[in-house]
């Protein structure tokens, strides 16, 4: 009994040190902030390429997941109600994105998750545009690190 157990932990470590020669991964943990007069944004970047040699080629993919968190800063008593508010997010590689909302009580707050495959750069710009009815802002999210 103790051979089968010692077998199948020397079979599962060969397993997992042969995949684990054969590939590179390089992490990116990136912070990006903005603001403008009335938003303040921040969007945090877990992202990783991953290089894996397979019969003399290498292949790469790679993977980010990433928090896009834009808040209202102007002080208020209570939210009030808008008629639409947009919020445009260009955040850099996957292109942007809008979230649109109507007749809605407005947050102070509001986060917007991303999965995508494309990880940005430290020296990725990344543009956010907030319409909240028909008062336009527009500014920039750049790296902190």
């Amino acid at each position: 009994m103790k051979k089968r157990i010692i077998l199948v932990i020397m079979v599962a470590l060969i397993a997992v040190v042969g995949y684990s020669w054969n590939r590179d991964v390089i992490r990116h943990n990136l912070v990006y902030r903005g603001e403008s007069d009335s938003w303040s944004a921040e969007y945090r970047v877990k992202g990783k390429w991953i290089f894996t040699e397979v019969d003399d080629r290498t292949e790469f993919d790679s993977y980010v997941d990433g928090v896009l968190i834009i808040t209202y800063e102007q002080e208020v008593e209570t939210a009030p109600k808008v008629e639409h508010l947009s919020i445009f997010y260009d955040l850099g590689p996957g292109s942007g994105h809008l979230r649109e909302y109507h007749d809605t009580i407005m947050k102070k707050t509001y986060r917007i998750e991303r999965r995508n495959s494309g990880v940005p750069t430290p020296y990725t710009v990344m543009t956010i545009t907030v319409d909240m009815d028909g008062n336009v802002e527009t500014f920039e999210l750049k790296n902190v690190d």
